[in-house]
């Protein structure tokens, strides 16, 4: 059903409309899932046979895009390895998509449809990876993780063990401790020691299991300086240097290696972007959410013409 005052839009030229089928994110960590709570499955992805014991290592990159990849990765080992192109979810956003890694569900059931969320439970727009409020200060609220993020880890209550190797910054957080219930979590500082952590982890799998693995930083580079800048193209060089290295360093232990982004990204140039009128804040009940890609607009009653006019 559509909601009210609900108006499609016409589709931008090349745009891509995201895909839930089996050659999605929501695909790969679904079938993850699987994998991981029937110890009878297999799984098509990672090439894991049914029935079979063994390790894989899930490796993900954060904002290292296919696009990024086949552009500028020419030489590099991780585009030798790579297996295919898929898409992410909608939003394709960090918030959104490692979300859907984590719980095998997609956004539409997660809840967490953008960086920002509109939640009056939790009173108004909130982020909730970092779980702060838009305008500054720690959220605080009863039963607040359950009620925020419902959807359990993949990790609680799998048939396999777990380990989750994290950046040490993050992998304490309210939302990591909320998303890795059920993995031996493993914090790591810096590329180096990711790489000796996903070894030791992966090497203390004897009977098999699940080594996930996050990298952070290449997304952050490119959103302060720009997913083609010299920063990321170096960023992008040293974890290709990593997955070489790992590569060395696993090889005949029968790991199999699966790794992917959660999203990709498209620097903006100002032409396309939109500078909101000043009285666009008169017609809202709420800041604006979501993402700078794709704003939600909380509209006040009795504004909408106003609004779409």
């Amino acid at each position: 059903m559509r909601a009210p005052h609900a108006r499609l839009a016409r589709l931008p030229e090349a745009a891509m409309l995201p895909d839930y089928g089996h050659d999605s994110l929501y695909g790969l960590a679904s079938g993850l899932k699987r994998w991981l709570h029937d110890a009878d499955a297999g799984w098509a992805h990672g090439e894991v046979p049914a029935g079979v014991r063994t390790t894989v290592l899930f490796l993900v990159v954060d904002g290292l895009g296919a696009r990024f990849l086949s552009e500028c990765g020419q030489g590099s080992t991780l585009l030798a390895h790579r297996a295919g192109e898929i898409s992410s979810v909608f939003p394709s956003t960090t918030a959104s998509a490692m979300t859907t890694l984590y719980t095998g569900v997609a956004p539409a059931v997660h809840g967490l449809n953008g960086w920002f969320i509109h939640d009056r439970r939790f009173g108004g727009v909130i982020a909730p990876l970092p779980m702060m409020y838009r305008s500054g200060g720690a959220l605080e609220a009863f039963r607040l993780l359950p009620r925020l993020c419902p959807q359990l880890s993949m990790f609680k209550g799998a048939k396999r063990k777990v380990s989750y190797v994290s950046p040490q910054a993050i992998a304490f957080s309210r939302f990591s401790q909320r998303h890795a219930q059920g993995a031996h979590v493993r914090p790591y500082t810096g590329l180096d020691a990711m790489h000796d952590a996903i070894v030791e982890e992966v090497r203390s799998l004897r009977s098999g299991g699940l080594v996930f693995a996050y990298y952070p930083v290449f997304d952050a580079i490119s959103h302060q300086y720009g997913c083609r800048s010299p920063q990321a193209l170096e960023r992008f060089q040293r974890v290709d240097a990593m997955f070489s290295h790992l590569c060395e360093a696993l090889s005949g232990a029968g790991v199999h290696v699966v790794v992917t982004a959660d999203h990709g990204f498209i620097d903006s140039t100002p032409e396309r972007e939109v500078r909101a009128d000043a009285r666009l804040a008169e017609m809202l009940d709420a800041p604006l959410f979501g993402e700078r890609r794709l704003a939600f607009c909380a509209v006040r009653a009795g504004a909408h013409a106003d609004f779409e006019a």
